[in-house]
């Protein structure tokens, strides 16, 4: 039933194509199946029993087969039983409960059944409604029939109107709060029923009006309405709702519009006047006057008619005078005050309003001349009767009901605003707004003629109050304002008042009274100490004061909306109604009229110039002050001797509503303390202690208070400087931000009360605590600032932490805390949107100020199993699409009216709110329970994997779906309504599924089950960003559009992870294929299998979204230089301490908080003309701006590159793929290179740290599949050449690079030179380390060409090379030299092979002296390099390479040369750390040989050294250097005998032996008797087993060999 209603309603609400035949057919064929639901919305067709089969039963518009369930089947009998239906349909019910209850809270199945009975109903009456709102001309003619024939009908409407009566709340509570059923629960329960009945009753009530619009022979349906409506009872009796309905549908009836479009008015009136000719058979006399009004008025409009005068020949032509005088004559008008516009929900229905505007304004316009006679007539008995009371006499006569003043309050009870229906009906508003529009001459000059002018007679002072408060009343909106108030200032009056206007008459009276209560408390105008409470002998009476409030009144109404007249009243010198008005306050007037101008002055206040000039009015006035001994004199006496006694606080209220709008304005003067004070210890404190004879009043002061308190420090900085001079706003926050303090007593108090009955859609206490949030959120908000304003001042106030402040209990009831009541606002957000807003406003706050903050959140919400499901019921609530509308540009609208006037807005910032926390909490730590695993309902601790036990279950984790289904759906999401909420809803996604949560896995399979990063791999979205990025860069919704894409591509990465491991290769291979399809054809791009070139201009998607993020930024982000009134280092604190806010996850600078800082020092400075330093302050301004931006499109670039590095990451951890082939890979990570080559050019800092990473890891890979080609050498070097250059490039590109950025592109350049020898890449070396590299490679024997690709390329960037990686060498740390000399070893060794010309270069600045003092400077302890100390492992790998350096040079003539000249040999026999070799060596030899040992690592540090002294024989002239090796041999010769004694082979040994060899029967005799003359010599060289010839000039081959 409720399925099948709300698919009717969305159907009928959505219909558009009534030009398309077959939809039009499809729709009748659908609204005649539920012809009977909507021709009697709140009847059922009877019941019915169920006919199953085999337990099975079909249901709903498609007969599904249910399975029925003993317990479902009990609860659908209850419920058939009880509303007369089929029991198809109450299983049906009981089943959508089912899957609904979550929207519930707390309801169980059967309540919520209940709900969705009365919700059907609803969605029945709403589809009827909306079908007659059609308009008719525009339908077609077969559905403009069926509606004709089946809904516009006599019966129809009779039962819409019986509803009223029948169809009642009390009725339907009694029909389910019997026993038997128990289908009425608590007051949440009852609270959805009633929502649900008055808006059946309504709906109803507006399809019988548009029926009775849309019913062409109307004739048929007078009967039954006449019948209503003679047996409406008099005697005072109330009107019950459907006779109101009636007597509505009877005026609309024949109102003009309705009587034009009939075929039969003239037998309409025919009827109306004989059913109205005798009065006798009317039971309520007045009844049947308003009848008379509203047919005396169709006549006249008819006979005012060219086209239809000869329809009313057969009426008498004086018949709508007649009537008049009948209709008056029976009190018509007190009928439509006292009966019609005082029922209660008379204003709630447009339709209703709109009928009785029109009939009160049509009497106006068309009979002018009886009203100006009716009010003649009430002045005149009104004259008569005031003269007779002066003489002290008997008023003998009859007065005449007083119908002008009757007339006037109709139209004032008809306009005037109802804060219950503005909130229940906020419609009702617009309409009354658009409606008094009429009295204004554009609209309606004829009104305004008959019933404005009115102003310019001088009539009785109880028909000029009255006249004035309808004035007040239907001034509505600023074109009626503006109106009046000159309509009023060129109304000139001769009465004793020189020609003067209405305002000046009324200014007059003003001073007159004010030199009148001067004069009479005989007291002297003095600052200070004029103002006075004392009985005095001034009085006014009752009828004087009146006058004053109603003119009171009217001005502020005025001011209000009219700047122009606001401007008159605060700025004409001739009227000085400030000064009056202050003056007239200071003295001992009624409360109600000090209440008034206190009012009147607030709505002047508005203006900044009215508001500086009324705070010196007031302290001039002494209104409030302190007194000798300190305490508060002024209005506080006030309060105490009169309102407190009467328990009516008109004074105190006034005076609020004037702080409110003084505290608007930024300028506010240190004489504000003494106001201050007062709003919060006489009124705020005392709030909950006082009595009041209003609670209305008392909830309106304390909003207005509050109200008064927020605008002061949301329009009001707050620093270190305002916390030392005491400024108002630091006062307030001090007060609020101590849990001890009564001001924060109070707000809890506010708070407290009003969300016991949150879920209720209007109270009174609704807008104080909306009051109440908006303070606590300004104040909690600013605790930070306000805490580092107290360690940097000697204040010594206490403030409590936020978790004290909103985590602690209350005092008033210590089972709740702010938490608490925060939730429940957020619970019922459906019903106070702005509540909620502020709520989610808090609790982003709370979460945001530490990490160990969310564990104690957390324990303190899971303690109470209800209180868990309640927050998964809340954020399901809040994150619903339907009821948002938030566009990217509608979120810089949240300052704004038109933001806090539209639902649609404040939900739309709620969601986007409640996301970012939800996103901040799962990404302080995902690895443990957070606030945001608790509002999605996921527990760590589920043992099956699964996110949720309950399949069946609803979450916000289930709206996340509904909203990224609506992204995939659409060529443009960012043009969707709901826009704003894409950003932190891909956070919070991405924040899931992250490595470091621990509910990853299941995250995953949860999305995959719904193929959710499939469906936004393959969404237009991503193709159409990276075919748009070049094109608008710099908008924020290319920024925002950025951090979504790379969101999407860090899912795809880790959804692509994640299926690689578990061995799913499908799935990868499409999304893959995805990434690679071309951006604008949607062809996958074609991999070319035998070539290694690039790919064309035509990129794919993935490579066009990272080339599309390589571009420069627009700006450059350096401050403003070349001041000359700004301190350039001070502006640089001032604009750090401005980095406050955030916008889409980026920090900016606080432009309003700066400019209020550059106002200060401007000040500071005194100038006499401070037009230049405002021109320095506008260019420091421009640039934050600018700056702002400059950031947010940063921080979407780092986002975007972000994503694709981890994409290409994740593809390079599983390289080679099993689904590609190897070829097709290298393509497309060799491109991936380029483009990530491209991106690191342009970006440094964090994220080219992670460019450079990503390039490292690509590398590798590529290295990895190109080892696997097993290509030929010189393909090979070819391939390595085309990659090696763009990381050569980068390398040596002029910039700022970090250490992580220069050591990642080492290793990447290293991996790919490396890759050319044998053997590969290990790959079992760790990414962050630090590459000292295998020296035994190095000596492969290679042909020495200078047409080698690789070495050409070596050459083309000698100069460089040399500059970059010298530099690296002396200026980087210790500790990481051993990459840029691992990486310089290699290239040296190409060089070797080629020009030389690098190695030559690299000798010539200064390398072999800079290599030598590094090498004096490592101190190595091989003990150390056992238990992995990390300094000793960095020295470690710097000595290897250093010495891989010097090894190579050897093979260079210049190398060698300079080597042999720096005496690098001598250096090397001076360390201290190879002359003393451990004691392992000689006790265990063969320890050398035990991997990772102590012998072991002094091993391999001497067999470098033996390599190097290998390759110096390389040279012709090594005979200089022979002595020098003997005696390095020499020293070393303990541990070669040892050696030689244990018969280990040892290389160093080998290499020493065939040294000694060689030299042996190579050098001269002195040389050979150096050898032959120490035994030890001897034993090592008769090691030696190869033969003297294999040592020669340039013989590499014989190193690499040994």
């Amino acid at each position: 039933m409720w399925i099948s209603a709300r698919e009717l309603a969305d159907y009928v609400q959505d219909f558009q194509s009534f030009d398309d035949p077959e939809a039009v057919k499809n729709l009748v064929s659908l609204l005649n199946k539920y012809q009977s639901k909507l021709q009697n919305i709140t009847k059922n067709t009877g019941f019915e029993k169920v006919q199953t089969t085999n337990g099975v039963i079909e249901i709903g518009v498609h007969n599904q087969k249910v399975e029925l369930n003993p317990k479902i089947c009990e609860e659908a009998a209850i419920l058939a039983k009880l509303f007369s239906m089929p029991e198809s349909e109450a299983i049906e019910l009981v089943l959508t409960a089912d899957l609904q209850v979550h929207n519930f809270e707390g309801l169980p199945r059967g309540l919520t059944a209940v709900v969705c009975y009365y919700d059907a109903h609803r969605l029945f009456g709403s589809t009827l409604k909306r079908i007659l709102s059609w308009d008719r001309e525009v339908l077609p003619s077969k559905l403009l029939g069926f509606i004709m024939e089946n809904l516009v009908k006599p019966n129809i409407m009779q039962n819409l109107i019986e509803v009223q009566r029948s169809f009642t709340i009390t009725s339907e509570f009694h029909l389910l709060v019997r026993e038997e059923v128990n289908g009425l629960g608590g007051a949440y329960h009852r609270s959805l029923l009633r929502a649900s009945i008055e808006d059946i009753r309504l709906l109803c009530a507006e399809c019988a009006y548009e029926i009775c619009r849309w019913a062409v022979g109307k004739q048929q349906f007078l009967g039954y309405i006449f019948q209503v409506l003679k047996e409406i009872p008099g005697k005072g009796e109330k009107l019950q709702a459907y006779q109101i309905i009636t007597w509505t549908c009877f005026s609309i009836m024949l109102s003009n519009q309705c009587l034009l479009q009939s075929n039969d008015e003239t037998a309409i009136l025919t009827q109306c006047n004989r059913e109205i000719s005798n009065e006798a058979i009317w039971k309520d006399i007045v009844t049947y006057g308003s009848v008379c009004l509203i047919v005396a008025i169709a006549i006249k409009n008819l006979s005012l008619s060219p086209a239809d005068h000869s329809a009313i020949s057969e009426l008498a032509s004086d018949l709508p005078e007649r009537l008049i005088e009948r209709a008056v004559h029976f009190q018509c008008f007190h009928y439509i005050s006292r009966c019609i516009l005082a029922y209660e929900d008379f204003k709630a229905v447009d339709s209703q309003v709109q009928a009785v505007d029109d009939l009160l304004k049509e009497f106006c316009t068309l009979f002018p001349s009886k009203m100006t006679e009716l009010m003649r007539h009430g002045v005149d008995e009104m004259h008569i009767i005031d003269e007779i009371r002066s003489n002290k006499g008997v008023v003998s006569i009859t007065p005449q009901k007083e119908h002008f003043c009757t007339l006037l309050h109709a139209f004032s009870e008809l306009y005037r605003s109802d804060p219950r229906l503005d909130t229940l009906h906020p419609s009702i508003k617009t309409t009354l707004d658009q409606l008094s529009e009429d009295f204004t001459p554009d609209k309606n000059l004829q009104l305004c003629h008959s019933f404005l002018a009115l102003s310019q007679l001088d009539d009785h002072y109880r028909q000029t109050v009255t006249f004035l408060q309808t004035l007040c009343d239907i001034s509505r909106n600023p074109v009626t304002a503006s109106y009046i108030f000159n309509m009023f200032l060129k109304t000139p009056l001769n009465i004793d008042y020189d020609h003067c206007n209405l305002w000046a008459r009324f200014v007059n009276a003003l001073r007159k009274y004010e030199v009148y209560f001067r004069e009479a408390s005989q007291t002297s105008y003095k600052p200070m100490s004029s103002f006075t409470t004392e009985k005095t002998s001034g009085t006014i009476s009752k009828e004087e004061l009146a006058g004053m409030l109603v003119w009171c009144r009217l001005v502020e109404t005025i001011t209000k909306m009219d700047d122009n007249a606001c401007q008159v009243f605060g700025h004409d010198r001739n009227w000085q109604f400030i000064e009056t008005a202050t003056s007239l306050i200071s003295r001992a007037i009624p409360v109600a009229m000090k209440g008034a101008l206190l009012r009147l002055l607030a709505s002047l206040a508005r203006l900044p110039s009215c508001a500086e000039y009324i705070w010196i009015t007031l302290n001039a006035s002494g209104i409030c002050a302190y007194g000798e001994n300190g305490r508060l004199i002024g209005l506080v006496k006030e309060l105490e001797e009169r309102e407190c006694t009467s328990c009516l606080y008109e004074c105190s209220l006034g005076m609020m509503h004037l702080l409110r709008a003084l505290f608007a304005h930024s300028n506010i003067p240190i004489t504000a303390r003494p106001y201050l004070e007062y709003a919060t210890t006489c009124v705020l404190w005392p709030l909950s202690t006082r009595s009041y004879k209003s609670i209305t009043q008392m909830w309106e002061l304390c909003e207005t208070a509050m109200d008064a308190l927020y605008s002061l420090l949301s329009n009001n900085h707050f620093d270190a400087r305002s916390l030392e001079v005491r400024e108002p706003a630091a006062v307030i926050l001090l007060q609020i931000l101590n849990r001890e303090a009564p001001l924060f007593r109070t707000i809890c108090w506010v708070l407290l009360e009003d969300s016991a009955s949150a879920f209720l859609p209007y109270r009174l206490s609704r807008s104080a605590a909306l009051s109440a949030l908006k303070l606590l959120y300004e104040c909690i908000s600013k605790l930070e600032i306000l805490r580092v304003a107290l360690r940097t001042t000697e204040n010594n106030s206490v403030v409590s932490s936020m978790s004290v402040l909103l985590l602690s209990p209350l005092h008033q009831d210590p089972t709740k805390n702010l938490l608490s009541i925060v939730i429940n606002y957020i619970s019922n957000l459906a019903a106070h949107p702005m509540h909620a807003l502020m709520s989610v406003y808090l609790l982003r706050e709370l979460c945001s100020t530490r990490p160990s903050l969310q564990q104690n959140i957390v324990s303190l919400l899971t303690t109470d199993p209800e209180t868990q499901k309640r927050l998964v019921r809340a954020a399901y609530m809040v994150l619903d699409p339907d009821t948002m509308s938030y566009t990217i540009d509608n979120v810089y609208l949240r300052d704004t009216k038109e933001f806090f006037d539209n639902s649609y807005y404040i939900r739309g910032e709620t969601a986007r709110v409640f996301l970012e926390v939800l996103a901040d909490s799962i990404e302080i730590d995902p690895s443990v329970s957070n606030l945001g695993f608790l509002f999605l309902g996921l527990e760590l601790s589920n043992d099956n994997g699964l996110l949720y036990n309950d399949a069946s279950q609803r979450t916000a984790l289930h709206r996340l779906l509904s909203f990224i289904s609506l992204f995939c759906s659409t060529d443009d999401p960012l043009s969707l309504r709901i826009s704003a909420v894409f950003q932190p809803l891909f956070r919070v996604l991405r924040g899931l599924v992250s490595v470091k949560s621990g509910i990853s896995p299941a995250v995953l399979r949860f999305l995959r089950t719904y193929d959710v990063v499939y469906s936004l791999a393959t969404s237009p979205f991503l193709g159409l960003h990276a075919a748009s990025l070049k094109d608008d860069s710099t908008s924020t919704r290319a920024a925002i559009s950025d951090l979504i894409a790379g969101d999407i591509l860090h899912l795809i990465a880790l959804e692509f992870s994640s299926l690689m491991l578990h061995g799913y290769y499908s799935d990868p291979q499409r999304l893959l294929r995805v990434l690679l399809e071309n951006v604008r054809g949607g062809a996958e791009v074609e991999i070319n299998e035998t070539a290694w070139t690039r790919l064309p201009e035509e990129k794919n998607v993935l490579f066009a979204v990272l080339s599309g993020a390589s571009q420069e930024l627009p700006v450059e982000i350096q401050p403003p230089i070349n001041l000359a009134y700004f301190d350039s280092a001070k502006l640089g604190g001032i604009l750090e301490t401005c980095i406050r806010g955030s916008v889409w996850g980026t920090p900016v600078y606080d432009v309003e908080y700066l400019h209020f800082l550059l106002r200060r020092e401007i000040q500071a400075l005194s100038l006499e003309d401070p037009a230049a330093p405002k021109q320095e302050m506008e260019r420091i301004l421009s640039w934050t701006t600018t700056a702002n931006s400059y950031e947010l499109l940063s921080n979407a670039h780092s986002s975007l590159i972000s994503g694709c590095s981890a994409f290409l990451n994740v593809l390079c951890i599983f390289s080679p793929l099993p689904f590609f082939t190897n070829t097709a890979q290298i393509n497309v990570l060799r491109d991936s290179l380029y483009e990530l080559v491209a991106v690191g050019s342009t970006h440094d800092g964090e994220l080219g740290d992670e460019i450079a990473a990503s390039i490292t890891r690509v590398c590798k890979a590529l290295c990895k599949l190109v080892n696997e080609e097993k290509l030929e050498k010189s393909q090979k070097r070819e391939l390595i050449e085309m990659l090696i250059s763009p990381v050569l490039e980068l390398l040596v590109q002029p910039g700022m690079k970090t250490l992580q950025s220069k050591m990642s592109l080492y290793l990447a350049t290293y991996t790919l030179v490396s890759t050319c020898y044998s053997p590969p890449v290990s790959e079992t070396t760790k990414e962050a380390s630090v590459p000292f590299g295998d020296t035994t490679w190095l000596f492969e024997p290679l042909a020495a060409t200078v047409e080698d690709p690789i070495r050409l390329r070596i050459d083309s960037l000698t100069q460089e090379l040399s500059t970059s990686m010298l530099s690296d060498i002396s200026d980087l740390p210790n500790e990481l030299k051993s990459a840029p000399l691992t990486l310089l070893a290699a290239l040296v060794w190409e060089d070797t092979l080629g020009s030389r010309r690098t190695s030559g270069l690299l000798v010539q600045h200064g390398l072999i002296r800079i290599l030598l003092n590094q090498l004096s400077q490592i101190s190595l302890d091989f003990a150390k390099l056992v238990v992995n100390n990390g300094k000793a492992q960095l020295n470690y790998k710097l000595f290897r390479s250093i010495m891989s350096v010097f090894t190579r040079l050897c093979f260079v003539e210049v190398g060698w040369t300079a080597i042999t000249e720096a005496g690098v040999i001598q250096v090397l026999k001076q360390l201290p750390y190879l002359m003393q070799p451990p004691k392992e060596v000689f006790l265990q030899p063969a320890s050398l040989q035990n991997v990772q040992s102590t012998s072991w690592y002094y091993g391999e540090a001497l067999t470098s050294v033996m390599y190097f002294i290998s390759a110096i024989f390389s040279h012709s002239h090594w005979k200089k250097t022979s002595k020098n090796v003997i005696e390095f041999i020499s020293i070393h010769a303990e541990v070669f005998c040892q050696l030689c004694r244990a018969e280990l082979k040892f290389p160093p040994l080998e290499l020493a032996s065939s040294l000694l060899n060689f030299i042996h029967e190579n050098d001269d005799i002195t040389v050979k008797d150096v050898i032959q003359g120490s035994p030890s010599l001897r034993m090592i060289l008769g090691r030696s087993k190869e033969k003297s010839e294999n040592l020669g000039t340039n013989n590499v081959g014989w190193i690499h060999k040994n």
